[in-house]
């Protein structure tokens, strides 16, 4: 577990503290920031409890329902702008389909696993890969929650945690409306109301539709890519037929489409090797190269073939808390969630018809029960998370396939043999915070993990169904300071876990090709600062991270069949500095800040074909950009009428990084995007109008991309492009 780096960070401080160590109590201050402070207090859940965040030993960033108006969120792609070490954008290949996530570089896209940052939805994992740039409907807050969270979240932490929190009813009536309309006929619709039917009952629902066009013009079949557009309905009820019994009943159901990737063709390669006889015509020439004018006009030759995502969720959720008595709570929280999508990418990139992909139906069926206590003991010296876990998830593809014309190449229809696939997972974790001094607290937590996998190929008579399973124990231990009553500091040591598995496909000889769990430990220390009168909130985090048996997509060939599997390219050392900071300048000026430094890189490379590494030990790590920086500022005009005016702005910066895991990773360049938004609130803060702009300097952002034409496999390299500047008016109606 290598203990011993925190117990000498920690014996490193431990004199300091017990020259300057001050408890609340002592110093005669109340333990939390009152509502009379210049900044309000953020709440967040990421310890599986409410507790502030200058008191939370995690590197956590807490996004609240204001903030992201103010700062024109729409979906979690759009938080990771301001968010020191996330980072989100277009999976390999597949644009929006799949949201490629990273945390602190870690994050690299791996099609046969769960996704190394684990997204939670009103604490249920969601266990759809593709679709999960979540939209924000009706939101209470989103957290994100930096480095493994394997004790009190599971094996899908090991980089981290985002969680989303919807608005649960409550007892008063009330509700909103809001519509939206911008650049590229964006037009959007939200609204929510709460209904108290009684005294211990409530409902809240809340819809949304959202459709904006695209912004990349398809030459050949003479639409605009990029076009999304997004239905989406959500029922909560609550019942509190006694102080002591809180139930929550939660239905969802989202409906999201996509008419295309927004792509720039970068090259071409029309040697291109992708069968086992030979390469492409040479009627693949550099006029497929995109040559348009810039953002705002941007252009290519167009797909031949079909290029859509349609994304379809329902979600029922059942959480069900009971005060047990004697400072102790029972949770239970149960979960059935169905997700079924279709995919079709014209992977050539081009006119002619290469090298398609049409996924017509891919299945997705989860359930998940999770018992908790939670509670303290000792005159709460002593507090304690404690619980059991179980997963089950079926991933079914009917069929896919890769279609390419004899003219090129000779690729015949190819079905991978319709794979079924099946995770189930049990765990059992507790986490522990003693008290030994008013000014320190021990932390340690552990969560026993088992899984298995299980698969095979449905298409093909008679096919081996196969088997694996792995266990880990994943412990984390800490000490917390209370310097004083506005310094707060942490240490602490954390691991994470994400299983194994392997890759199914017909064209593979066996089968099945499998790949080995990794792991990550974090070694972390973070300050909480509270400064001028609770104006001035300073939160730096340093840390360093060990990655090992790194699962990535690799090309493998069987015969005549490239296929992409899962594979594990090695171990790599991050180290990194986060800070982020808010200052209440005036009572009308606030300003904020952040900041994440990231020194990444491998220290191993696994062998490939041949005993080649399988990536050059100086590949960069996917997603991982060494700096990444955020300002912003609100200013509050109050007018005589006691309404007023806000104006909001946000620059945020991200250092240039690398697309994907591979040696043909595109290199996304940096990049500096400027947001802002003027609003006026009424008298009686029931109406908003807002106007506001996004990517106000029209800058050219890249989301992803992959060089198949310098992998050889494909023939072109290929780019998924952000969103060019975009202006809109919003109107809101509070009841």
């Amino acid at each position: 577990m290598n203990i011993g780096k925190i117990a000498l960070l920690s014996a490193s401080v431990i004199p300091f503290l017990n020259v300057g160590a001050v408890s609340a109590q002592e110093a005669g201050q109340p333990e939390a920031q009152g509502e009379d402070s210049a900044l309000s207090t953020i709440v967040v859940t990421a310890t599986r409890s409410e507790t502030n965040i200058q008191e939370t030993p995690i590197a956590v960033t807490g996004v609240s329902a204001e903030s992201i108006a103010e700062r024109n969120v729409t979906n979690l792609a759009d938080i990771a702008t301001f968010v020191p070490g996330l980072s989100i954008g277009a999976s390999q290949g597949l644009g929006s389909a799949t949201a490629s996530i990273a945390i602190r570089g870690i994050g690299v896209d791996s099609s046969d696993s769960d996704a190394s940052v684990g997204t939670y939805v009103d604490e249920v994992f969601f266990s759809s890969g593709r679709g999960n740039i979540l939209g924000l409907m009706d939101t209470e807050r989103v957290e994100v929650l930096r480095g493994p969270q394997g004790t009190l979240f599971g094996r899908n932490t090991i980089a981290g945690a985002i969680q989303y929190v919807t608005r649960a009813p409550s007892s008063d009536f009330n509700g909103y409306i809001t519509g939206t309309y911008g650049s590229y006929d964006r037009t959007d619709i939200e609204g929510a109301i709460n209904l108290p039917v009684g005294d211990t009952f409530a409902v809240r629902v809340a819809g949304r539709y959202a459709d904006r066009d695209g912004f990349v013009a398809d030459e050949f079949q003479g639409i605009d890519r990029g076009g999304e557009t997004t239905k989406a309905a959500r029922v909560r009820a609550r019942w509190t037929p006694t102080d002591r019994l809180t139930v929550d009943l939660k239905g969802e159901y989202a409906d999201f489409s996509t008419n295309g990737r927004a792509v720039q063709v970068l090259s071409v390669n029309p040697a291109a090797f992708f069968t086992a006889g030979g390469g492409l015509s040479a009627a693949l020439t550099p006029d497929f190269i995109s040559t348009d004018a810039g953002p705002g006009d941007y252009t290519f030759r167009g797909f031949d073939g079909p290029d859509f995502f349609k994304f379809e969720q329902t979600i029922l959720q059942a959480n069900i808390e009971y005060d047990i008595g004697d400072n102790a709570t029972l949770k239970s929280i149960t979960s059935m969630s169905w997700f079924e999508h279709q995919l079709a990418v014209d992977l050539d990139q081009t006119t002619l018809p290469i090298l398609n992909i049409f996924d017509p139906n891919y299945k997705v069926e989860a359930f998940t029960q999770e018992l908790q206590l939670s509670g303290d003991l000792a005159d709460g010296a002593l507090r304690y998370t404690t619980g059991l876990y179980y997963y089950n998830r079926e991933n079914r593809q009917v069929p896919s396939r890769i279609l390419t014309a004899a003219a090129f190449g000779g690729f015949p229809v190819s079905p991978d043999g319709d794979p079924f696939t099946k995770n189930e997972a049990i765990a059992a974790y507790a986490q522990l915070s003693y008290d030994i001094t008013d000014a320190i607290t021990a932390n340690v937590g552990l969560r026993y993990s088992d899984e298995t996998v299980s698969g095979q190929l449905l298409a093909i008579p008679g096919s081996v169904e196969n088997e694996a399973s792995f266990n880990d124990l994943s412990p984390s231990i800490g000490l917390d300071f209370r310097l004083s009553y506005d310094a707060f500091l942490y240490v602490k040591a954390s691991k994470g876990f994400r299983a194994g598995g392997f890759t199914l496909n017909a064209a593979i000889p066996s089968g099945a090709i499998s790949f080995l769990p990794e792991e990550a430990w974090t070694y972390e220390a973070g300050l909480r600062l509270t400064a001028l009168d609770g104006r001035l909130r300073f939160n730096p985090t340093i840390f360093q991270t060990d990655w090992s048996d790194i699962q990535f997509l690799d090309d493998q060939l069987f015969g005549a069949n490239l296929i992409v599997v899962t594979r594990n390219a090695g171990d790599a050392r991050i180290r990194g500095v986060e800070i982020e900071t808010e200052f209440a300048a005036t009572d009308n000026l606030s300003l904020r800040g952040a900041f994440a430094y990231l020194d990444a890189g491998y220290t191993r490379v696994a062998d490939g074909f041949f005993g080649v590494p399988i990536v050059p030990i100086d590949q960069p790590l996917s997603r991982a950009p060494e700096f990444k920086a955020s300002v912003g500022a609100n200013y509050v005009i109050p007018l005589e009428t006691n309404g007023e005016i806000s104006i909001n702005a946000d620059y945020n910066w991200v250092d240039d990084q690398a697309s994907t895991a591979r040696a043909n990773a595109v290199t996304l360049p940096s990049v500096g995007l400027l947001n802002a938004r003027l609003q006026y609130t009424d008298p009686s803060s029931r109406f908003t109008v807002a106007l506001f702009g996004t990517n106000l300097t029209n800058e050219y952002v890249l989301v992803g991309g992959t060089r198949f034409g310098t992998e050889g496999t494909v023939a072109t390299d290929v780019a998924d492009l952000g969103r060019p500047r975009e202006i809109g008016i919003e109107l809101r109606f509070n009841f």
